[in-house]
């Protein structure tokens, strides 16, 4: 079975690596609206750790590291931009139906390429395209097909916060015949209500619908959320969050879930403000 050091080890060892080999500028913007915003132009490296509890009779308990780099870069005088890169880098899922056994390894990785323009207010506001690319280890950990669909992601950032949400469906178009095609939406809602000294409370639930099931099949709808803060390490920019959620509605047949956890840092790199600004 799947330990939870490994995974932690290379979550250090990627974190150190990123922080010993990059420069980041300490700039006096708000890093929380830039971080609560993926399309707002804020360089930044994400490493989240997910567990799933409770999943089929013998309630088993998933895991994945996911790794998100978003290094944004212009265009034009008036647009970026957004490379979001989702790299499932460690993935464990038990065998729902037995007590013992499971399959670890690398799974799909999703690229989403978000056009968004330089001078955004309040409201932010993006779209591209997302790709689904079949690059698990096992049929366990992946869809075994390539696919393709439209990307939207609206923020509106108020002084208190941000409100907004990205939403996408891909569609499958090549890949192993032998597997199903891939029709699915990804709605990844987000809140935050600022707090002093860099805090906040945040909830960034994703709900999911695989339009190829039947209707009690087809939703994962989890409700819930928690806190998170800016801080440094050294003249490192980062941004922690820890998030617990319940699956309020989740498929009847399928095994899945009743509850997430997310423990989340990333690695911020903020434009160093020029003399003239």
């Amino acid at each position: 079975m799947w330990s939870a050091n490994p995974a932690t080890a290379i979550s250090m060892a990627f974190l150190f690596l990123v922080v010993t080999s990059a420069h980041a500028q300490v700039s006096d913007v708000d890093l929380r609206k830039e971080v609560q915003s993926p399309v707002s132009g804020l360089t930044n490296v994400s490493i989240s750790n997910n567990l799933n509890f409770d999943a089929g009779p013998f309630e088993r308990n998933a895991y994945s590291l996911q790794i998100q780099p978003l290094l944004p870069f212009q265009i034009s005088k008036d647009w970026l931009v957004v490379p979001r890169i989702l790299i499932n880098a460690v993935l464990y899922e038990p065998d729902p139906l037995r007590s013992k056994g499971g399959t670890t390894g690398f799974g799909d990785t999703t690229p989403t390429f978000f056009f968004s323009p330089i001078r955004a207010g309040a409201l932010i506001w993006g779209f591209g395209p997302s790709l689904l690319m079949p690059t698990a280890t096992n049929s366990a950990l992946g869809n075994g097909k390539w696919g393709l669909g439209p990307s939207v992601a609206v923020f509106w950032q108020p002084k208190w916060g941000t409100i907004g949400g990205i939403v996408q469906n891909v569609w499958s178009f090549a890949g192993d015949p032998n597997r199903a095609s891939v029709n699915q939406m990804v709605l990844e809602l987000s809140g935050q209500l600022n707090l002093p000294k860099d805090w906040y409370l945040s909830t960034q639930p994703e709900i999911d619908a695989n339009w190829n099931e039947m209707s009690k099949n087809r939703w994962l709808v989890p409700v819930g959320g928690g806190i998170g803060k800016i801080f440094r390490v050294g003249k490192q920019s980062l941004d922690g969050t820890l998030l617990f959620y319940r699956n309020l509605v989740r498929p009847d047949m399928i095994p899945s879930a009743k509850w997430q956890m997310t423990a989340q840092v990333a690695l911020l790199y903020p434009k160093k403000k020029s003399n003239q600004d």
